[in-house]
């Protein structure tokens, strides 16, 4: 561990073993009828990773889902011991991993903060005092002395990240923090991030959103099946990404193809790539246009999604990004994947829809970008880029991130 660093990963290997259970044939059944039919599949999460995190770093950590990311924060946070190597950390650590770990779902966001910070070694009085803090920044005034099961994932990783950011760590590792909320809970989370930056605290930052790395971080690693593959500028890692995954949906997509209907002109190559193993059939807004959300009422919008595989595919990912039409800033950012929502075996036309109960976005135009991918993000099967239309009418509205769920029929 050098001197400057706070963090340290010394030639670390992570193991994991996975057991399937196989069922037998009747005939095999009957021939070995003593035979344990659990099979036992080892695999390697992280192979000889070595890194360094200093005081002051901004260190994103970028690739496919099953790449190793979260094991990597997992590790540092402190969360299981790698199978060989070393980790070493120096100071206090603030986790959104293990916060959301330890949270209690019967106790309030109150007695959730205040038990987190004196986990984080803070004596009762201290905590106290940082308690008007964490409520004012994750904005749950209303909420915070319900009980956790009565909030809503966004809900909890306001908190998560209120209480992570203020309990002043020497680390702090988030995961994932941008994939829900709404535009300005975003950037208070980027302001909170480049202030503890500045003030010399170390963030290890997973994200599946390129841009967002490339404009936080100064520093990168692509992690691929446990490796680092690159490591450096934050946008020669993240370009070379980019690249790898254009290239190989590239050699996946067919020559030609028939467009898919669409209420905006597609064209390969230009706003829809993909290898098409699986089309994006058709997609609906509903409406097209909609009122700006309120504290007082919603505005619930309805994207349905008609997905046909042409062959079996296991596990595929459905995303859905808005942007707003001007400046290109992406405000909304979700997925199957980060909502835990998984699709299975698709093997006949499938109807995903994704729901919100209000979107907390200005009044203006908006497109969306909607797309299928591969189970570990390696490549895309369908995407549409800024295909679709969203217009919100009003003035400034609302900032509290949206309700959603999604249905796959």
């Amino acid at each position: 561990m050098s001197a400057q660093a706070v963090l340290s990963f010394e030639g670390v290997w992570k193991q994991f073993t996975v057991h399937r259970s196989e069922a037998p044939t009747l005939h095999a059944a009957l021939v070995h009828p003593f035979r344990h039919w659990r099979q036992r599949t080892r695999f390697w999460a992280l192979r000889n990773v070595h890194l360094d995190l200093s005081a002051g770093d901004m260190i994103g950590v970028v690739g496919p889902n099953g790449a190793g990311k979260s094991t990597l924060l997992r590790l540092a946070g402190g969360i299981g011991r790698p199978s060989s190597g070393r980790v070493r950390r120096r100071g206090t650590l603030g986790s959104m991993l293990s916060l959301g770990e330890s949270f209690e779902p019967t106790l309030t966001g109150r007695e959730n903060a205040l038990t987190s910070a004196i986990l984080a070694g803070y004596t009762r009085r201290q905590a106290l005092a940082r308690l008007p803090e964490i409520v004012a920044f994750s904005e749950l005034e209303e909420f915070f002395d319900e009980p956790l099961r009565t909030y809503s994932s966004g809900m909890t990783l306001r908190l998560a990240f209120a209480v992570a950011s203020t309990v002043q760590p020497d680390i702090l590792l988030v995961d994932e923090v941008m994939a829900v909320g709404d535009l300005p809970f975003q950037r208070r989370c980027l302001d909170r991030m480049h202030e503890l930056q500045e003030s010399g605290v170390a963030v290890l930052l997973a994200s599946h959103d390129l841009d967002q790395v490339e404009s936080v971080c100064g520093r990168a690693i692509w992690l691929d099946h446990g490796r680092i593959r690159a490591e450096g500028a934050a946008d020669h890692v993240c370009g070379s990404y980019r690249e790898a995954m254009r290239v190989e949906t590239e050699r996946r997509s067919p020559l030609s193809v028939e467009r898919a209907p669409s209420t905006e002109p597609l064209r390969r190559g230009e706003n829809r790539f993909g290898t098409l193993e699986v089309e994006i059939a058709a997609v609906r807004v509903l409406p097209e246009a909609v009122p700006q959300a309120r504290a007082s009422g919603s505005s619930p919008i309805r994207v349905e999604i008609d997905l046909e595989p042409h062959v079996p595919v296991e596990s595929p990912i459905v995303g859905v990004s808005l942007h707003r039409v001007g400046d290109g800033v992406k405000i909304l950012d979700v997925s199957t994947a980060g909502d835990g929502v998984e699709l299975g075996t698709l093997h006949a036309p499938t109807t995903v829809i994704l729901m919100f109960d209000r979107l907390d976005a200005d009044a203006g135009s908006y497109r969306l970008d909607i797309g299928v991918y591969e189970r570990d993000w390696r490549y895309g099967y369908d995407y549409h880029w800024q295909a679709y239309s969203l217009e919100v009418l009003g003035t400034a509205g609302a900032t509290f991130g949206p309700p959603r769920r999604w249905e796959v029929r």
